[in-house]
């Protein structure tokens, strides 16, 4: 915490960091799919979307933080098969605001936002951590 300079009860700060650290955990695509305890993929320092959310969602936890992963499923134009991709949301100020941890996104910026605006279905469900 003390590389990002979070000051005590700033959950938004708090929130930010974790997602700065999990971005910056190199991803990797496993075939087949392997699931990582979160303290793996830190000390290993690589991972794919529901590894790095689970690590993110398993720090914020901790702090008691109320935190949810986000399962979105669509499919690609012009391709075969659906795609899946996982990714918290941290409850700050009573709005819940995505922690994209694959790319360098700012806190609040999704995935779902992104299918949205280029008007793509999807497929979402919600878990509570």
């Amino acid at each position: 915490m003390s590389k990002y300079d979070v000051p005590a009860r700033d959950t938004r700060k708090l929130a930010r960091a974790v997602q700065l650290y999990a971005q910056d955990i190199k991803f990797f695509r496993e075939f087949p799919e392997v699931i990582a305890a979160p303290w793996v993929t830190s000390k290993w320092g690589i991972g794919d979307c529901d590894d790095k959310s689970r690590l993110i969602a398993a720090v914020l936890v901790s702090f008691r933080v109320p935190v949810r992963l986000v399962y979105l499923t669509y499919k690609r134009q012009n391709a075969p098969g659906n795609v899946s991709h996982v990714y918290p949301e941290v409850l700050v100020d009573g709005e819940w605001l995505a922690m994209e941890s694959v790319r360098a996104w700012p806190l609040g910026k999704s995935a779902q936002a992104l299918l949205d605006s280029k008007g793509r279905k999807y497929e979402i469900f919600t878990l509570d951590m």
